[in-house]
């Protein structure tokens, strides 16, 4: 471990230890440790056939890594197909689907038929204006 990460792991393990001490505020951690991503389901008609798609939002993690792929290769060589792609490919429950297989289907499928997968797995990941909004309603009063 470099000096860095020595210095950060022994800081991590001290806060830990002083709330374990302390009693203080531990079932508001394990609270947030426990977290659930929120689902919902999608059905779309497909060649004349229902599918019924289990969508989930994005941890902040998957968020930041989606982010993250604007700058790398994939984007200049896939562009905004790819960047929905990335997403999907977290948010898709069941199916779940890989990034090179929603981009198969990218190619093969109508221009606005993922559109309702991408605009849900947004919402539930609370990417939306409209979802914002609500939060921060919800959260002042």
């Amino acid at each position: 471990m470099t000096s860095d990460a020595s210095k950060k792991a022994a800081k991590a393990a001290a806060a830990k230890q002083k709330r374990e001490e302390d009693g203080a505020n531990q079932d508001v951690v394990n609270f947030l440790l426990e977290g659930e991503l929120p689902t919902d389901t999608v059905d779309l008609i497909i060649r004349g056939v229902g599918v019924r798609f289990v969508v989930r939002g994005l941890s902040r993690d998957e968020t930041i890594e989606v982010g993250r792929f604007s700058e790398g290769p994939e984007f200049k060589r896939d562009g905004e197909a790819g960047y929905e792609a990335k997403m999907l490919s977290y948010g898709l429950v069941d199916p779940a689907m890989t990034y090179e297989e929603i981009r198969r289907w990218q190619k093969s499928s109508p221009g606005m038929q993922i559109q309702e997968l991408s605009e849900k797995v947004n919402e539930l990941s609370g990417l939306t204006k409209e979802v914002r909004k609500d939060i921060t309603k919800s959260a002042v009063g």
